[in-house]
């Protein structure tokens, strides 16, 4: 680790954090507008957990809904969320450190939520 350092200097390492913490907040903001969605952890350096729970909806079939959304989102191929257990519940888990991870994968993420959202929510009416 220490060659890039000694070549490239701390500045692009510091940009690149910047630019994924900026990032974190980014999508927490645009989760904090989606209907029912419920901020579960907010950003921590670069992880934020969240989870959808619609109205009269609770417990395990909550949380079966929200693996069955990780799973659509996940199904696209666009990005790759992953899922935790936190305070019992099952959530879902964005966390922004690849090097590659720009606003562009955040935007396609965003959408993914979003459509893998109407569908389900579109499934139960």
């Amino acid at each position: 680790a220490w060659l890039p350092l000694k070549l490239h200097g701390v500045g692009p390492f510091r940009d690149a954090l910047q630019e994924k913490l900026e990032l974190s907040d980014w999508i927490h903001d645009r989760l904090c507008a989606i209907e029912d969605v419920v901020i579960v952890a907010a950003p921590q350096l670069s992880v934020t957990a969240w989870r959808w729970a619609p109205e009269g909806i609770e417990g395990d079939r909550l949380d079966e809904l929200n693996r069955e959304l990780l799973r659509r989102i996940n199904a696209r191929q666009r990005v790759y969320l992953t899922g935790t257990r936190l305070g019992g519940r099952f959530s879902i888990r964005i966390c922004v450190l690849s090097f590659r991870t720009h606003i562009d994968r955040m935007e396609a993420c965003a959408q993914d939520i979003v459509s893998a959202l109407d569908s389900m929510r579109e499934e139960m009416t």
